[in-house]
Order: C-alpha cells, then sequence, then structure tokens
C-alpha cells in the first residue's frame, strides 16, 4: 500500500500525515475484508487509484466552494450519501477537511468499519447515520443542512 500511495499522482499535494492516515485507512479496508464485503476492489494499487486518486477529484471542486464563502461563520459541509467504506467522504475529510461530513451508510455493518477508520485515524467532524438516504432527507434536523451532496453508487 505504501508503494501505490508514493507512487500515486494525486490531484492535490499530501502531507507525510495525510500519506500515513491513508496508508492505515488502506490496512484497515484490507483487515475489515476479510470479515464484511467492503469493497471489490482488493489490491493495494487498485484501492489507491480507484478509491483514494478517484475520491479526491472532488478536492478542488470543494475548496473552489468553501473559497466562494470566505467568511468565518459559514463552513462547508458534506453529506456522503451510500457511502459504504467512506468513498468519497472520508477520503476528503483526510485529505480536503470539511468542517462538518455525514456520512450515511444504512448497512450497519459498514458503520462499525467506518466508526473504526474515525476512531483510529482521530478524524473530527464526522458523523455517520444508519438510517437510509430518503429517510434522512425527510429529517427535518437533516433536510437542506449540507452546502455538498455526494453519492458514488446507490441503490
Amino acid at each position: 500500500m505504501s508503494q501505490a500511495l508514493r507512487a500515486a499522482e494525486f490531484p492535490l499535494p499530501l502531507s507525510e500525515k495525510q500519506l500515513r492516515q491513508l496508508q492505515i485507512y488502506g490496512e484497515l479496508l484490507n483487515e475489515w475484508q476479510g470479515k464484511m464485503n467492503l469493497t471489490a476492489i482488493t489490491d493495494p494499487e487498485k484501492i489507491v487509484l480507484l478509491h483514494f486518486v478517484d475520491s479526491l477529484e472532488l478536492a478542488p471542486l470543494i475548496r473552489a466552494e468553501r473559497e466562494r464563502w470566505p467568511a468565518a461563520d459559514i463552513s462547508f459541509s458534506l453529506a456522503d450519501v451510500g457511502t459504504g467504506a467512506g468513498f468519497p467522504g472520508l477520503v476528503l475529510q483526510i485529505c480536503e477537511p470539511v468542517g462538518r461530513l455525514l456520512l450515511i451508510e444504512s448497512v450497519r455493518k459498514k458503520t462499525q468499519f467506518l466508526r473504526a477508520v474515525v476512531e483510529r485515524l482521530e478524524l473530527s467532524g464526522v458523523e455517520i447515520d444508519a438510517r437510509r438516504a430518503e429517510e434522512i432527507g425527510r429529517d427535518p434536523a437533516c433536510r437542506a443542512q449540507y452546502t455538498a451532496v455526494t453519492a458514488r453508487a446507490v441503490a
């Protein structure tokens, strides 16, 4: 995983700490993959390319959106619908942190994995919700509360 991370062409520069966090994330992904089906992609090079680099393609858009709202009282927030193993939400929180991140994943076993990653990487501003997206959308506390919403492949 380490070699794949160092060889990857990310769409933004990453610090040693961010690379280390992605390394740990990849290790946790492989470890938990033995317990549950998190992703069909298990090759380290493909994890880096198809999950990490792909997730970070959104980083320039997030940065541009944040620059549109420079006032300190307005913070950028992101809801990631059907996040699965945390893509793209967790990768973005590691490499281009948003003020508040909501990971929406209705499969409870996957939310256990997400909590383990958040705890291990000591990520702040992350909330995990195991309800279905349509239920969250009807919740007045969640409706229209996020600057942006992502969804990679939601059934």
